[in-house]
């Protein structure tokens, strides 16, 4: 009689995030620069390193994993080859999004907050 377990997935990151991080700051000081001036120039800038901050951004590689034992299987395996358990697919779950292209987005928005209140301040 054999049993059954999962066929897991767990995420390794590779890469750091220091680009991300980086190209974060500049986007949110072009769009400082680009909310204080008349430039038009600073909002294209501040979209190009947007989009350099979402390209940036760590890669993930997935792996796969018997739940029974925890050794690693081919993703398309059915059955573990180190303690004979049949593979069954798991259950479809959402992606969340990156922690850190999260954070980004949520200071951009304080700070575009921030300026707005302090512009219709005045």
């Amino acid at each position: 009689m054999s049993t059954s377990a999962y066929r897991l997935t767990r995420a390794t990151r590779s890469g750091s995030s220091a680009g991300t991080l980086f190209f974060g700051l500049i986007t949110a000081a072009f769009a400082i620069a680009g909310f204080f001036s008349y430039m038009l120039i600073f909002w294209p800038c501040a979209l190009l390193a947007a989009i350099a901050a979402v390209l940036s951004e760590p890669k993930v590689q997935l792996t796969s994993y018997c739940e029974a034992c925890g050794n690693d299987v081919a993703p398309t395996s059915k059955r573990c080859p180190h303690c004979h358990t049949d593979l069954l697919a798991p259950p479809a779950r959402r992606k969340p999004i990156s922690p850190i292209l999260l954070g980004t987005l949520i200071f951009a928005a304080l700070i575009a907050a921030l300026f707005l209140w302090l512009h219709l301040r005045q």
